[in-house]
């Protein structure tokens, strides 16, 4: 089934032992965060510093809850998909972001509720430590990751497709310019339907990280797209494989190829990650303002209609991997359909009384911000669509060209397409196509000004309309 040698033939990706890395990361988060600070508090206690009103067995205890709540915010900031690109670094960023948001909530507690004695030298111990543990944390996880895991674990695995002499032209490049870096697990025609299984498995096991496509024309590139485009994968175009292999016969300081990535916006773990934060950030910010409003919506379903608070619903998530989202519960019992293959429609008789009032206010969704919390959801993204979904009597992802690729993304509690009138009933094909294009507008033109954007307009109405379709 392969077109090239052995040397191109799969190799498992031999993986992390993940049980063994994540204990000696945890016990070296917890070491390195306690003899940095004992370190420093014996430090400021030596020298002419600010008076301290932290003592030895004090900072051992600050310690202890800076690891822990580091430990916490990291599992938080954490991708809930299987795999994904370069998860070593991103992991060892994401360690140090941990450490630091710990000690902030630290040093902020001390600002608020400790005694003015001794604050401006408990402040600078805080600080210097935040600091230094902040670099230690980055420096272990990456070491650590390194030393237990060995150098597979950054490896990027790249499968080569496309008609066999550019594909094999592609990946001898590839593989001599690597520089062990990355490496071609496999060489695929694109013609052969058995290769597309075993690309599919072989994405399913989370063995790549990169498809490269070599000598396709537009159409054959656009199927890829449209077959793997939701997948945790990155695709990418070489250009002129064969071109480029001559190229590097006669000349000793080429490049490596160019491999332009496709589909922007596609499993970007450093945007994940921002993206996580600012989740996590702006829901517990949010929580206390809320709570009050959810605990009045929960009081008037139960008095309004016997049955559950919550109504549950399997929905499309990330790489459309079903996940089960949560809302208010809107409808009559025996008239709901979990499926949402019944389109709900204007004034429909299954709609209960405050169904109606949480419906046109979205308060109904905002049970979702417990999705947001477990890493199911994102604030802001496309919306998730019930999986039997149908428009004009053919299911949704069936009838909308492009569909898939609106899931390279973790759905959102709102999105582009809401914020701009596009929510609600969708009875027609234009409806439908007009969402599926705002999804995708937002997904390649992602950033933390446009979701800061999408949010301020969904708080200050961008929901709560009458109007909207």
């Amino acid at each position: 089934m392969l077109s090239q040698p052995a040397a191109f033939r799969p190799q498992r990706r031999q993986r992390p032992r993940r049980g063994t890395l994540r204990l000696f990361m945890a016990i070296g988060d917890y070491a390195q965060v306690l003899a940095v600070g004992l370190a420093l508090c014996l430090a400021f206690q030596a020298a002419p510093a600010p008076d301290l009103n932290l003592s030895p067995g004090r900072v051992a205890g600050i310690g202890l809850l800076a690891a822990t709540l580091a430990l916490f915010v990291r599992r938080g900031l954490r991708r809930t998909s299987a795999h994904h690109v370069g998860s070593t670094y991103v992991s060892s960023v994401r360690s140090a972001a941990a450490v630091m948001i710990a000690f902030s909530g630290i040093a902020v507690g001390r600002l608020l509720l400790g005694s003015t004695t001794g604050l401006g030298g408990d402040l600078l111990l805080l600080m210097s430590w935040a600091v230094i543990s902040t670099a230690l944390a980055a420096a272990l996880r990456l070491l650590g990751t390194r030393l237990i895991a060995g150098p597979e674990s950054l490896t990027t695995n790249i499968v080569v497709l496309g008609p066999s002499p550019q594909a094999g032209a592609l990946a001898r490049i590839l593989t001599e310019r690597s520089r062990g870096h990355r490496q071609v697990l496999a060489v695929l025609q694109d013609d052969m339907p058995e290769n597309m299984v075993m690309l599919d498995q072989l994405i399913e096991q989370g063995e790549v990280d990169i498809i490269a496509l070599a000598g396709m024309d537009a159409e054959g590139i656009q199927a890829i797209c449209e077959e793997f485009g939701d997948r945790p994968v990155h695709i990418c175009v070489g250009f002129d494989a064969v071109a480029l292999e001559r190229a590097a016969r006669g000349s000793s300081h080429l490049d490596d190829p160019v491999l332009l990535r496709l589909l922007p916006g596609q499993f970007d773990d450093w945007r994940d990650s921002v993206k996580r934060g600012l989740d996590i950030a702006l829901v517990m910010a949010s929580l206390p303002l809320i709570a009050p409003v959810l605990i009045m919506a929960a009081i008037a379903i139960k008095l309004d209609s016997p049955g559950p608070v919550f109504f549950r619903q399997w929905r499309f998530g990330l790489g459309t991997q079903p996940v089960q989202i949560l809302k208010f519960r809107s409808m009559y019992t025996d008239r709901g359909d979990t499926t949402g293959e019944a389109r709900t429609t204007a004034r429909d008789s299954r709609v209960t009384r405050v169904g109606r009032i949480l419906r046109r206010t979205s308060i109904d969704e905002l049970p979702q911000l417990l999705n947001v919390l477990r890493g199911d959801m994102s604030l802001v993204g496309p919306r998730p669509h019930a999986t039997h979904m149908k428009v004009e009597g053919n299911y949704y992802f069936e009838a909308v060209e492009h569909y898939r690729l609106r899931h390279r993304v973790k759905p959102g509690l709102t999105g582009w397409a809401q914020v701009n009138g596009s929510r609600g009933e969708v009875d027609t094909l234009d409806k439908a196509y007009r969402r599926v294009d705002l999804d995708l507008w937002y997904i390649n033109n992602w950033s933390i000004t446009l979701d800061l954007k999408i949010i301020f307009k969904t708080v200050f109405g961008g929901f709560a309309t009458l109007k909207a379709d």
